[in-house]
């Protein structure tokens, strides 16, 4: 299989091409030498005259010509200063989602945060990988983060109590429901990662 770092070059080397973009860089752990298998791939992109919202729409005009993208999710709060996107590609392991993070000066900022349509279910899946990953590395208030989570996504208080595997047992069930049944393969690739190592308590597998 083709490695993170390759794929993080290919797209470097390849989105650079565009004219709207002046360049592009790995950046996150990938690039620091940090990584461990949990680490995305994580793109920084500068773009050359163009707004925010030209640079995004050359970015998602790129992925999905060169990539089997199977959705994409922003990161709206982080809107205007800064804009992140992140893709799943198909037959890519798990949490080998691709990030772009957008260098844009700040009187170029012309997408804002009214400007996202989030999509559900795909959402809240994008964050269900996140705090997958959060809860295996025991994240710092991975805990409260999935529990607020978990509460966001069922609109009601959860229980503290609760491991944190069964919350994410429990969303990632609601989740592929509510997909009613798309991302097949993905959500496959969820539940086998979900069994054999988030290991769900004996409540969780009732």
């Amino acid at each position: 299989m083709t490695s993170r770092r390759e794929i993080a070059q290919r797209i470097v080397n390849e989105i650079a091409e565009s004219p709207c973009i002046k360049r592009a860089w790995l950046r996150g752990s990938l690039a620091e030498g940090s990584e461990d298998e949990y680490s995305d791939i994580d793109i920084g992109v500068e773009g050359c005259g163009g707004g925010s919202r030209e640079v995004a729409g050359e970015i998602i005009g790129y992925m999905n010509r060169s990539f089997d993208v199977l959705f994409y999710d922003w990161a709206g709060s982080l809107l205007p200063a800064d804009c992140v996107i992140t893709f799943f590609v198909a037959n890519l392991p798990l949490h080998w989602h691709i990030d772009f993070g957008m260098a844009v000066p700040e009187n170029r900022r012309t997408l804002q945060p009214t400007d996202i349509e989030y999509v559900f279910p795909e959402h809240y899946l994008k964050l269900w990988v996140i705090y997958s990953k959060h809860l295996m590395r025991k994240s710092a208030g991975h805990r409260e983060e999935i529990a607020k989570f978990a509460s966001r996504v069922f609109d009601s208080e959860i229980d503290a109590a609760v491991a944190p595997e069964d919350m994410m047992g429990d969303v990632l069930r609601l989740l592929k429901k509510q997909a009613e049944g798309r991302y097949e393969h993905f959500f496959l690739d969820c539940e086998q990662f979900f069994h054999g190592r988030l290991k769900p308590t004996a409540a969780g597998k009732a």
